[in-house]
This record gives C-alpha cells, structure tokens and sequence, in this order.
C-alpha cells in the first residue's frame, strides 16, 4: 500500500491562548484498502485547493481508487458547525474555501499514523473566537469506515451547546453523471431500525445515502451515549438544530447530517464525543462500529503546553515525509 502524506505543524497564539491568524496547512492524505481520503486545512474531508482524493472508496479492498470521488463531483461539501447560546450563530468549517465558511483558524494539522494503534490517523486543531476544537481522525487498512473523535474546549461559558457534520454525497457522479441519491434516516427500509437487531440501527444514530445506479453508501453514524439525532437536508443546512430535529427531507441531491446536543460548558471545561463516515457496497453490508470499539483505542489530545511553547517560537516546525500530491 503506497500512503501520500503530507505532514506540518503551524501554530500562531496570542497571549490569551487564542489563534489569531489562520496559517496554510498543507492537507493529510491517508490510504488503507478501502477508503482514501484528504484532511484539508480546515479541518474536514477532502481540501479546496485539491481536487482529488475527497473521499474516494473501493469496495473489493484492494487499493483500486479509479471508480470515481464520494465528495469532490460538483461543489464539495463535508462541514462541522458548533452552536451555544453565546454564539452569533453557527460557527464551523466547510472543505471548499469557495463557500468561505472558515471560522475555526487552523492551529496543528499533524499526521500520527501508527503511533496511536490504527494505520491511518490524522489529528487537526482549529479555534475560533469561542472555542478550541480537534479533530482526529482514524482507520486501519482494512476499515470500510472512518472513525472520529471530536473534542471541544471552551474559551468562555458555553450554553446549550450543539455540535453537527453533514457531508453532501455523490457517489454516482462521477461514474454515472448522477447527482441524486436514495437517502434514508435509520437502517432498515421503514427507518425505525431496532436495537434488538445488531444488523439495524435506529434513525437517531444513522443516516444514509445510497447511489441511485451503483448502490454504493455513504453514511454517518454514532452511539454516543450523548444525546444525538440524524436528518437529511434538501439544502446545504448549517443549523445542528435543523438535524438534531430529525427532519428528513427524502431522496434527492440532498446533505447528510448528525447533531449532537452536549449540555453546558463552562471556561476552559472539555467534551469528547465519537462519531463516523460509513461506506458500503450496500446497505447489507454497511458495518456500523460500536462506541466502544472507538473508546478501547487511546486517542490522547496534542498535550497543551506543548502548543503553548510552539507559539512562543512563531509558526513552528514544518515537516514532509514521502510527500507527493496527484494531480
């Protein structure tokens, strides 16, 4: 298996702690059998400024990745978005800088594959005005899905705070010229999933696409014990409301989403919270990984005064190991 990796380390603190300059970070990309996929510099699947691999999959598991992109046809959209009482608003990230929705700056984006237990890990940390948020993501080689660990620190109270992804799937467009995709909330055909049944899933912890013609899936997936809830959106919705409300806008050229409602923050207090990208030949065999599969795994936080000390020194060290993007 052949990994592309693209590695750096840039960080910019005020004396307060906060980013106060968001400096280009040259994108993670990270390959197993399965799934290859970039983490771009805000934070997200797949990177604006490179077409290719957004979130591309094989379903044989034999590294063959020419079947086409599950994110980057058209307009890609993989967003994160936060929300409290004290924010004006949505706050998050979306992969393509063509939207214009950055508003976590980028503080580390550093490559970690091996050294925390899975072949292929990536971890990105990002702030905005309100709060310090990281990323990890991770799979080993023979994953059909990537795992995510989110955590969220707060730089001031936080109430009442929601926290969404929603990705906008095609993954019939570049094979079939198909943008439209069969969506569905749940696992079973009339979406009410049973807990009962290891092979389902209840609507609040899955959402689904399915390409119309090759009858590949795309999905998002949690059982955090946080409360949580999924939708499907007609439009590219940023609101976590809007999915933590369950709507379900049907089939169509529609986005994806999962929401989790967290509770209160107060100043400098954590929450950490796990989640996944689920990809499938079929609804049959999506395999949807439990909590605790992602828990048994440590997965620390980049140490705090570590980064403290990197932004004394200005931007940091810059590192590339087997670097090499395709074009």
């Amino acid at each position: 298996m052949n990994k592309h990796l693209f590695c750096s380390l840039a960080v910019l603190l005020s004396v307060s702690g906060l980013a106060v300059a968001g400096p280009v970070i040259n994108p993670v990309i990270l390959e197993g059998n399965y799934i290859r996929t970039t983490i771009g510099q805000a934070g997200t699947l797949g990177d604006g400024y490179q077409p290719t691999p957004g979130l591309q999959y094989d379903a044989s598991g034999t590294g063959n990745f020419n079947g086409g992109d599950f994110l980057t046809p058209g307009s890609p959209w993989d967003y994160f978005m936060l929300k409290a009482d004290q924010t004006a608003g949505v706050t998050g990230n979306n992969n393509d800088p063509a939207v214009g929705i950055r508003d976590f700056r980028p503080m580390l984006l550093e490559e970690v594959s091996g050294l925390t237990g899975f072949d292929n890990h990536v971890r990105w940390i990002g702030a905005s005005e309100s709060a310090r948020l990281t990323n990890e993501y991770f799979f080993n080689d023979d994953d059909q899905h990537i795992q995510v660990l989110t955590t969220i620190t707060a730089y001031s109270r936080l109430d009442n705070l929601r926290f969404a992804r929603s990705i906008d799937p095609d993954q019939d467009a570049d094979s079939y010229g198909e943008d439209e995709t069969l969506n569905g909330r749940g696992y079973d055909a009339n979406h009410d999933g049973d807990y009962s049944d290891p092979g389902d899933a209840a609507p609040r912890n899955w959402t689904h696409s399915q390409g119309a013609q090759s009858g590949l899936v795309l999905g998002l997936f949690s059982d955090s014990p946080y409360a949580h809830d999924t939708g499907v959106s007609s439009g590219w919705e940023i609101d976590p409301d809007f999915f933590l409300a369950a709507n379900d806008d049907g089939d169509g050229d529609h986005t994806l989403g999962l929401a989790f409602s967290l509770g209160d923050l107060l100043r400098d207090e954590s929450i950490s919270f796990t989640y996944s990208y689920v990809l499938a030949a079929n609804l049959s065999t999506a395999g949807l990984p439990a909590e605790e599969e992602i828990q048994s795994r440590s997965v620390p936080e980049p140490d705090t005064l570590a980064l403290l000390s990197l932004g004394v020194v200005g931007l940091g060290a810059f590192a590339r190991r087997r670097a090499r993007y395709n074009k």
